[in-house]
């Protein structure tokens, strides 16, 4: 990859979007300070005070970065748009690493930079009523970083890193409605899942019975440590898999797409 095309044309976004990021971040800094503003007010309500907020604020903050990473065709919509990407002068590759990174860290940033205006404006109005302020910001990112530091791995990451995985690949394969059709997958997956599984070892315990055999499990062994990372490298496969699907998708699509995918 030449870091100077990528260098070009993510500048190319950003100055081709800037009114749209520019309302998207005054909108998000509003939001964040009318949930902010009543833990201040009503002290009662909310004794839990901007604890309370700073989880509603990553609530909404993770809806958000999962809508625009189901967007990632979002500079390809129309046919003039995808005409005038495709001639832009970068490879496929560039292009949807461009287009995954400004709807992840790009958007990121314009959450934290709506977060401080929110900060700032939340501190105004106590130190003008109250006499006094604290910092929105800070109870933020404690509680951003509890959930990080749940375990000693980097589990929880890679666990963001999946599921942002998994909107990114719908956001490739649906063309309307993206986020709300791979929520609906998301609904739908576990249910065939458990149903497959549940098949799988209806199957095994059969045959082992007919074999003659008995099929235990110690649920107080080590078995445990075994599921745990099974479960991490599946959490993995599957993230890696998703992007390489959705980077085929996104070089596979075309001037004249389906009505409901790409």
């Amino acid at each position: 990859m030449n870091r100077n095309s990528i260098y070009k044309v993510m500048m190319w976004n950003i100055i081709g979007t800037r009114s749209q990021l520019l309302r998207d971040t005054i909108a998000m800094a509003i939001a964040y300070t009318v949930m902010s503003l009543p833990t201040i007010c009503f002290p009662a309500v909310f004794p839990n005070g901007f604890h309370t907020a700073s989880v509603g604020i990553i609530i909404v903050s993770c809806y958000v970065l999962a809508k625009k990473a189901s967007q990632v065709c979002f500079n390809m919509k129309t046919k003039s748009e995808f005409v005038t990407y495709a001639m832009l002068p970068a490879t496929n590759a560039e292009k949807f690493v461009i287009n995954v990174l400004y709807q992840t860290v790009l958007r990121f940033v314009m959450l934290l930079a709506a977060l401080l205006v929110a900060d700032a404006i939340q501190a105004l109005v106590c130190l003008v009523f109250c006499q006094s302020a604290m910092s929105l910001t800070m109870y933020v990112m404690d509680a951003a970083f509890s959930f990080l530091m749940l375990s000693d791995s980097f589990y929880p990451i890679i666990l963001l890193l999946f599921v942002q995985s998994t909107f990114v690949l719908g956001g490739c394969f649906f063309r309307k409605h993206a986020m709300f059709a791979t929520v609906l997958l998301w609904i739908a997956f576990p249910f065939v899942l458990s149903a497959i599984t549940g098949s799988l070892i209806y199957l095994a315990l059969h045959v082992f019975d007919s074999l003659g055999y008995i099929l235990y499990v110690d649920p107080l062994g080590g078995s445990h440590v075994a599921l745990e990372i099974c479960a991490k490298v599946f959490v993995v496969v599957v993230t890696v898999l998703d992007y390489w699907l959705s980077y085929r998708l996104f070089c596979r699509m075309q001037l004249i797409n389906n009505k409901f995918f790409n």
